[in-house]
Protein backbone atom coordinates (compact mmCIF):
# COMPACT_ATOMS: atom_id res chain seq x y z
CA UNK A 1 0.00 0.00 0.00
CA UNK A 2 1.49 3.31 -0.91
CA UNK A 3 1.68 5.76 1.87
CA UNK A 4 1.94 9.75 0.89
CA UNK A 5 4.48 11.52 2.99
CA UNK A 6 2.47 14.09 5.68
CA UNK A 7 4.91 16.44 7.64
CA UNK A 8 2.66 16.54 10.43
CA UNK A 9 2.08 13.15 10.74
CA UNK A 10 5.52 12.27 10.94
CA UNK A 11 6.83 14.04 13.82
CA UNK A 12 3.30 14.39 15.69
CA UNK A 13 5.05 12.22 18.21
CA UNK A 14 7.79 15.83 18.82
CA UNK A 15 4.35 17.50 20.08
CA UNK A 16 4.15 17.96 23.71
CA UNK A 17 8.44 18.19 23.92
CA UNK A 18 8.23 21.16 21.38
CA UNK A 19 4.87 22.87 20.34
CA UNK A 20 3.43 22.84 17.12
CA UNK A 21 4.46 26.59 16.56
CA UNK A 22 8.23 25.46 17.75
CA UNK A 23 7.82 22.30 15.22
CA UNK A 24 6.87 24.76 12.29
CA UNK A 25 9.90 26.83 13.09
CA UNK A 26 12.63 23.73 13.30
CA UNK A 27 10.90 22.74 9.74
CA UNK A 28 12.24 26.29 7.77
CA UNK A 29 15.75 26.46 9.79
CA UNK A 30 18.71 24.92 8.20
CA UNK A 31 21.39 23.53 8.77
CA UNK A 32 25.24 22.78 8.16
CA UNK A 33 26.92 19.67 9.04
CA UNK A 34 30.44 19.12 7.63
CA UNK A 35 31.57 15.17 7.53
CA UNK A 36 29.08 12.44 7.49
CA UNK A 37 30.61 10.06 8.54
CA UNK A 38 31.01 8.44 12.52
CA UNK A 39 28.84 11.32 14.13
CA UNK A 40 27.90 13.62 10.84
CA UNK A 41 25.97 11.41 9.21
CA UNK A 42 24.02 10.64 12.60
CA UNK A 43 23.64 14.12 13.29
CA UNK A 44 21.90 14.46 9.67
CA UNK A 45 19.24 11.67 10.50
CA UNK A 46 18.65 12.41 13.94
CA UNK A 47 18.34 16.26 12.84
CA UNK A 48 15.68 14.67 9.92
CA UNK A 49 13.78 12.55 12.61
CA UNK A 50 13.47 16.35 14.90
CA UNK A 51 11.24 17.69 11.52
CA UNK A 52 14.20 19.65 10.11
CA UNK A 53 13.75 19.83 6.59
CA UNK A 54 16.87 22.63 5.14
CA UNK A 55 20.52 21.14 4.99
CA UNK A 56 24.06 22.11 3.59
CA UNK A 57 26.20 18.91 4.07
CA UNK A 58 29.53 18.21 3.02
CA UNK A 59 31.94 15.10 3.04
CA UNK A 60 34.51 13.73 -0.51
CA UNK A 61 35.38 10.53 1.70
CA UNK A 62 33.67 7.21 0.83
CA UNK A 63 32.39 4.50 3.18
CA UNK A 64 34.92 1.49 3.70
CA UNK A 65 34.60 -1.50 5.91
CA UNK A 66 37.01 0.37 8.35
CA UNK A 67 33.73 2.50 9.23
CA UNK A 68 31.29 -0.21 10.25
CA UNK A 69 31.67 0.10 13.65
CA UNK A 70 30.29 3.43 13.95
CA UNK A 71 28.96 5.36 10.74
CA UNK A 72 25.48 5.79 10.05
CA UNK A 73 25.58 5.40 6.22
CA UNK A 74 28.54 2.39 6.15
CA UNK A 75 26.97 -0.63 5.22
CA UNK A 76 27.99 -3.84 2.91
CA UNK A 77 25.63 -2.28 -0.04
CA UNK A 78 27.29 1.49 0.52
CA UNK A 79 31.16 0.43 0.33
CA UNK A 80 32.82 2.73 -1.99
CA UNK A 81 30.12 5.24 -2.46
CA UNK A 82 30.24 9.05 -1.50
CA UNK A 83 29.86 9.28 2.28
CA UNK A 84 26.95 12.22 1.38
CA UNK A 85 25.33 10.89 -1.05
CA UNK A 86 24.77 7.80 0.74
CA UNK A 87 23.29 9.89 3.97
CA UNK A 88 20.83 12.43 1.16
CA UNK A 89 19.11 8.66 -0.10
CA UNK A 90 18.89 7.99 3.97
CA UNK A 91 17.21 11.34 4.74
CA UNK A 92 14.78 11.25 1.90
CA UNK A 93 13.82 7.46 2.56
CA UNK A 94 12.51 9.58 6.07
CA UNK A 95 11.17 13.24 4.65
CA UNK A 96 11.02 13.46 1.05
CA UNK A 97 10.87 16.54 1.04
CA UNK A 98 14.40 17.35 2.69
CA UNK A 99 15.91 19.82 0.96
CA UNK A 100 19.89 19.01 1.18
CA UNK A 101 22.73 20.94 -0.63
CA UNK A 102 25.79 18.94 -1.41
CA UNK A 103 29.30 19.91 -1.18
CA UNK A 104 30.99 16.44 -2.54
CA UNK A 105 34.59 18.42 -2.49
CA UNK A 106 33.93 19.11 1.15
CA UNK A 107 34.91 22.09 3.26
CA UNK A 108 37.49 24.22 2.07
CA UNK A 109 38.73 27.35 2.26
CA UNK A 110 37.54 28.07 -1.46
CA UNK A 111 33.54 27.29 -0.86
CA UNK A 112 33.24 27.83 3.36
CA UNK A 113 31.29 31.29 2.42
CA UNK A 114 29.05 29.24 0.00
CA UNK A 115 28.57 26.02 2.53
CA UNK A 116 27.60 28.70 5.53
CA UNK A 117 25.31 30.96 3.20
CA UNK A 118 21.81 31.25 5.00
CA UNK A 119 22.58 28.45 7.60
CA UNK A 120 20.88 29.34 11.25
CA UNK A 121 23.50 26.96 12.96
CA UNK A 122 26.40 24.92 12.15
CA UNK A 123 26.92 21.40 13.30
CA UNK A 124 30.61 20.21 13.41
CA UNK A 125 31.00 16.42 12.00
CA UNK A 126 34.19 16.69 10.83
CA UNK A 127 36.89 13.88 11.69
CA UNK A 128 38.92 14.78 14.77
CA UNK A 129 42.27 15.50 12.63
CA UNK A 130 40.61 17.73 10.04
CA UNK A 131 41.89 20.32 12.77
CA UNK A 132 42.82 22.92 9.94
CA UNK A 133 39.61 23.21 8.24
CA UNK A 134 37.69 22.79 11.77
CA UNK A 135 39.74 26.49 12.56
CA UNK A 136 38.76 27.86 9.36
CA UNK A 137 35.05 26.55 9.75
CA UNK A 138 34.77 27.86 13.01
CA UNK A 139 36.57 31.10 12.51
CA UNK A 140 34.20 32.00 9.67
CA UNK A 141 31.23 31.64 12.12
CA UNK A 142 32.38 33.56 14.73
CA UNK A 143 33.17 36.59 12.30
CA UNK A 144 29.51 36.15 11.01
CA UNK A 145 28.05 35.92 14.04
CA UNK A 146 26.39 32.17 13.01
CA UNK A 147 26.25 29.58 16.03
CA UNK A 148 28.54 26.81 15.68
CA UNK A 149 28.28 23.62 17.74
CA UNK A 150 31.12 21.18 18.04
CA UNK A 151 30.42 17.51 19.84
CA UNK A 152 31.68 14.29 19.32
CA UNK A 153 32.46 11.03 20.76
CA UNK A 154 35.02 10.65 23.40
CA UNK A 155 35.31 7.26 24.37
CA UNK A 156 32.09 5.54 25.22
CA UNK A 157 30.40 9.04 25.67
CA UNK A 158 30.44 12.65 24.43
CA UNK A 159 32.10 16.03 24.83
CA UNK A 160 31.73 19.14 23.39
CA UNK A 161 30.67 22.94 23.74
CA UNK A 162 29.52 25.46 20.95
CA UNK A 163 30.49 29.11 19.71
CA UNK A 164 28.06 31.54 19.71
CA UNK A 165 27.58 35.21 18.40
CA UNK A 166 28.98 37.34 20.23
CA UNK A 167 30.74 34.63 22.72
CA UNK A 168 34.15 33.42 22.69
CA UNK A 169 35.50 32.14 19.96
CA UNK A 170 36.89 29.05 18.72
CA UNK A 171 40.67 30.78 18.72
CA UNK A 172 40.08 32.37 21.98
CA UNK A 173 39.01 29.13 23.59
CA UNK A 174 41.90 26.61 21.67
CA UNK A 175 44.37 28.75 21.05
CA UNK A 176 45.48 26.74 18.35
CA UNK A 177 46.91 29.31 15.72
CA UNK A 178 50.78 28.81 16.53
CA UNK A 179 50.50 25.60 17.75
CA UNK A 180 51.70 22.19 15.54
CA UNK A 181 49.52 19.78 14.29
CA UNK A 182 50.02 17.64 17.09
CA UNK A 183 49.33 20.24 19.72
CA UNK A 184 46.22 21.19 17.92
CA UNK A 185 45.21 17.72 18.10
CA UNK A 186 45.90 17.64 22.01
CA UNK A 187 44.38 21.32 22.51
CA UNK A 188 40.98 20.26 21.21
CA UNK A 189 41.19 16.65 22.91
CA UNK A 190 41.27 18.46 25.93
CA UNK A 191 39.33 21.47 25.17
CA UNK A 192 36.28 19.66 24.77
CA UNK A 193 36.79 17.26 27.53
CA UNK A 194 39.01 19.09 30.30
CA UNK A 195 37.30 16.67 32.88
CA UNK A 196 39.04 13.68 31.53
CA UNK A 197 36.07 11.45 32.25
CA UNK A 198 37.23 8.67 29.54
CA UNK A 199 40.49 8.10 30.59
CA UNK A 200 39.63 4.75 32.41
CA UNK A 201 38.11 3.18 29.48
CA UNK A 202 41.08 3.16 27.17
CA UNK A 203 42.21 -0.52 26.93
CA UNK A 204 45.29 0.09 24.75
CA UNK A 205 46.94 3.63 23.85
CA UNK A 206 48.54 2.21 20.76
CA UNK A 207 45.47 2.49 18.60
CA UNK A 208 46.18 6.14 19.03
CA UNK A 209 48.55 7.07 16.39
CA UNK A 210 48.76 10.55 15.28
CA UNK A 211 51.38 10.06 13.15
CA UNK A 212 48.85 8.12 10.93
CA UNK A 213 45.73 10.26 11.99
CA UNK A 214 43.69 6.66 13.48
CA UNK A 215 42.26 6.52 16.84
CA UNK A 216 39.56 4.79 18.34
CA UNK A 217 35.54 5.71 18.22
CA UNK A 218 32.48 3.71 19.61
CA UNK A 219 29.01 3.74 18.45
CA UNK A 220 27.87 4.57 21.74
CA UNK A 221 29.72 7.69 21.15
CA UNK A 222 28.33 8.32 18.34
CA UNK A 223 25.06 8.08 18.96
CA UNK A 224 25.03 9.93 22.53
CA UNK A 225 27.04 12.82 20.89
CA UNK A 226 24.16 13.31 18.26
CA UNK A 227 21.57 13.31 20.83
CA UNK A 228 23.23 16.21 22.61
CA UNK A 229 24.17 18.08 19.67
CA UNK A 230 20.94 18.24 18.03
CA UNK A 231 19.20 19.06 21.39
CA UNK A 232 21.53 21.89 22.24
CA UNK A 233 21.21 23.58 18.79
CA UNK A 234 17.29 23.20 18.63
CA UNK A 235 17.47 24.75 22.04
CA UNK A 236 18.99 27.56 20.69
CA UNK A 237 17.38 27.95 17.62
CA UNK A 238 13.84 28.36 19.91
CA UNK A 239 15.10 30.24 22.47
CA UNK A 240 14.46 27.27 25.21
CA UNK A 241 16.80 27.95 28.13
CA UNK A 242 20.70 27.85 28.51
CA UNK A 243 23.06 26.33 25.91
CA UNK A 244 26.04 25.75 26.77
CA UNK A 245 28.91 27.91 24.92
CA UNK A 246 32.35 28.15 25.66
CA UNK A 247 34.12 28.65 27.47
CA UNK A 248 32.07 26.17 29.10
CA UNK A 249 31.98 22.91 27.89
CA UNK A 250 30.32 19.50 29.08
CA UNK A 251 31.51 15.66 29.51
CA UNK A 252 29.24 12.34 29.61
CA UNK A 253 31.05 9.55 30.00
CA UNK A 254 28.97 5.77 29.71
CA UNK A 255 31.44 3.33 30.61
CA UNK A 256 32.30 5.65 34.53
CA UNK A 257 28.36 7.28 34.28
CA UNK A 258 29.73 10.35 35.33
CA UNK A 259 28.83 13.66 33.96
CA UNK A 260 31.01 16.84 34.48
CA UNK A 261 29.87 20.52 33.50
CA UNK A 262 33.36 22.43 33.16
CA UNK A 263 34.40 26.12 32.65
CA UNK A 264 37.71 27.27 31.36
CA UNK A 265 37.98 30.78 32.43
CA UNK A 266 40.05 32.44 29.83
CA UNK A 267 40.23 29.45 27.41
CA UNK A 268 43.54 29.31 25.53
CA UNK A 269 45.26 31.23 28.42
CA UNK A 270 44.01 29.10 31.78
CA UNK A 271 46.80 27.62 33.28
CA UNK A 272 44.85 24.56 34.19
CA UNK A 273 44.15 24.16 30.55
CA UNK A 274 47.81 24.64 29.57
CA UNK A 275 49.16 21.98 32.21
CA UNK A 276 46.40 19.48 31.28
CA UNK A 277 47.45 19.89 27.54
CA UNK A 278 51.22 19.10 28.63
CA UNK A 279 49.95 15.94 30.92
CA UNK A 280 47.68 14.47 28.07
CA UNK A 281 50.43 14.97 25.99
CA UNK A 282 53.38 13.14 27.87
CA UNK A 283 50.78 10.54 29.35
CA UNK A 284 50.09 9.46 25.48
CA UNK A 285 54.34 9.78 24.88
CA UNK A 286 54.70 7.76 28.35
CA UNK A 287 51.94 4.91 27.68
CA UNK A 288 53.55 3.99 23.97
CA UNK A 289 57.11 3.98 24.73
Amino acid sequence: MLIEFNYQRAFTRNLGWVSLDEQNIIKEKKIAIAGMGGVGGIHLINFVRMGYEKFHIADPDTFELANFNRQFGATMDSIDQNKADVMVKLAKSINPNVQIVVFHEGVNSHNVKEFLKDVDAYVDGLDIFEIEIREKVFGYCHRFNIAAFTYGPVGMGVAGTAFLPHKMSFEDYFGMSKASFNEKIYRFVVGISPAFLHMKAIKDVSYFDLKNKKTGSTTMGCSISSGVVVTEVTKYLLKRGRVVAAPMSIQYDSFSQRFKRKISWGGRVNPLYILKVYVLKNWILREKS
